[in-house]
């Protein structure tokens, strides 16, 4: 069984939208189309407790995502922060292309409002160096979006974050972009896995077996950072898809592994997260 097989407990919702869409249904042996209206919520972040590292050293960690598309509002985030600073937790906060997937404004919003706070950011390696329960921020930034990642730096420089990139595709990366990938890290950032091409880890799995996966996804993804000469040491999940025999092979090879919980939830799509 994986995460996504439990039955979801109804969040509190901040708001609610119904939307029909195309989906599909088992019947027999076969999937057929069928439309479905799906109700969906944004939750509050200060309730989602699987985003919060307790300093209790788990190895298997949860992001909420702070795109624009998932409507997390401003007090959404500084709510968060707030349940952080008050419980001496690390929230975890991601999110894709600076500019593109999340408006510079509203990622500088959750900087300044965690520097107010008097929050350090700290990424994924120095939450597991460091067990001292504090109140932190752990920011990251997933995918390839290499020209976007170094057009913050000025911003992250601003307010003396660090963070961490979860990067997959490198094996696309031209000189270049390698280049600054290594400017990231040389700026105190954190340059960890996730993944070769970006595929549903559980379904890949299921197609062609675990050890297939490791072998074409995820080692190649640790290795090729590594010979890079990136200190790799987590990997994360595309899609926050995972199982714990996932779970159990990886961390044979990485300190930690990433998932996320779904702010926006639904009644048919199961937070990776939860269990």
């Amino acid at each position: 069984m994986t995460q996504s097989d439990h039955k979801i407990p109804q969040p509190r919702c901040l708001a609610a939208t119904a939307a029909p869409r195309l989906g599909t249904a088992r019947l027999g042996s076969g999937l057929v189309p069928v439309a479905l209206t799906l109700s969906a919520c944004t939750q509050p972040t200060a309730d989602m407790n699987n985003i919060y590292y307790q300093w209790d050293g788990r190895t298997v960690l949860c992001a909420a995502n702070t795109d624009d598309v998932i409507g997390v509002d401003h007090a959404n985030i500084a709510a968060g922060l707030d349940r952080a600073v008050a419980n001496r937790e690390a929230v975890q906060y991601f999110a894709h292309t600076p500019g593109a997937t999340i408006n510079r404004d509203d990622l500088e919003f959750t900087f300044a409002a965690a520097a107010e706070r008097g929050l350090p950011f700290l990424t994924y390696r120095e939450l597991l160096d460091d067990p001292t329960p504090r109140a932190a921020l752990v920011f990251s930034f997933d995918d390839s979006a290499i020209d976007a990642w170094t057009a913050t730096r000025d911003m992250f420089a601003r307010y003396h974050a660090h963070v961490t990139f979860f990067v997959s595709r490198f094996d696309h990366f031209n000189a270049a972009a390698r280049a600054q990938l290594q400017q990231l890290a040389a700026d105190g950032h954190a340059i960890e896995a996730h993944s070769v091409q970006h595929l549903r880890a559980p379904r890949y799995v299921e197609t062609y077996g675990l050890q297939a996966y490791l072998d074409d996804e995820a080692l190649p993804s640790i290795n090729q950072l590594r010979e890079a000469g990136f200190d790799t040491q987590l990997f994360a999940y595309p899609f926050g898809a995972h199982t714990h025999e996932l779970d159990d092979a990886l961390l044979q090879h990485v300190r930690a592994v990433r998932s996320l919980s779904f702010v926006r939830t639904s009644q048919v799509t199961a937070d990776p997260c939860r269990r």
